[in-house]
Order: C-alpha cells, then sequence, then structure tokens
C-alpha cells in the first residue's frame, strides 16, 4: 500500500473515531475551585473566575483566594451526575462553569483542563 493510499485509509479511520465519539465517552482532567461563600466573595470570586482561560490561571486565581483546589485527571465524563454533565457538555477546555453550590455556605467552579476522547474499539 503506497503512502497516499494509507494516509487516506488512516485519515478515514480517525475521521470515523471523532464522528462516533461522544461525550458521554469522553475522560476528563477536571479542577474544582471552592471558596466558603459570604457577600463579598460571591460577587468576586463570580467575576474572577469568569476571566479563567487556562488551567494553570485557575490553579493561580485558586492560591489568590485560598480555595480548596481540586482535581482528577481520569474522571469518565459518563460517572458525573446529570446537572454536572449539563454544567460541562459543551464547556470549552479552560474555561470556567458559572459558579454553583450554596450562596450560604461553600461557591464552587469546574474547569476542564484536558478532556480525552474514548478509545475508540480496535479494527478486526
Amino acid at each position: 500500500m503506497d503512502y497516499m493510499v494509507y494516509g487516506l485509509v488512516l485519515s478515514a479511520s480517525l475521521l470515523m473515531t471523532a464522528l462516533s465519539s461522544a461525550p458521554e465517552d469522553d475522560v476528563l482532567h477536571l479542577l474544582q475551585l471552592a471558596v466558603p461563600a459570604s457577600n463579598d466573595t460571591v460577587k468576586n470570586f463570580r467575576t474572577v473566575t469568569s476571566a479563567i482561560r487556562t488551567c494553570e490561571e485557575a490553579r493561580q486565581i485558586g492560591q489568590s483566594l485560598n480555595a480548596e483546589i481540586t482535581e482528577n485527571d481520569s474522571l469518565p465524563f459518563s460517572t458525573l451526575p446529570p446537572k454536572v454533565m449539563e454544567l460541562l457538555r459543551d464547556l470549552p477546555t479552560g474555561r470556567a462553569t458559572p459558579v454553583f453550590g450554596t450562596p450560604q455556605t461553600t461557591m464552587k467552579v469546574l474547569v476542564i483542563c484536558a478532556r480525552k476522547p474514548a478509545q475508540a474499539a480496535a479494527p478486526m
């Protein structure tokens, strides 16, 4: 098989894998920032977390706010609660979700650091 034909076959295979991969099959590297809620922190937390564009920024912001920072680098999307799935389904990598939690106790955001498509079954 010459290289051009092999390249076309490989490209078609990769395209089919990408098209058949559903977000529910993805594995996420997820970061969570959580801060105790108070009248001052809620507005500030919303403002600063809405500017997050990378996970490194999220970590820096979390440290500056003395937030609890939690990371999981191999979380199957399908294991998340439905409401969290809704928040994350179309969230771009590096961006923070809207603030959620209990305004009287804890405010949180999630950031997708990486989204890895599930591995396609090997061809037979």
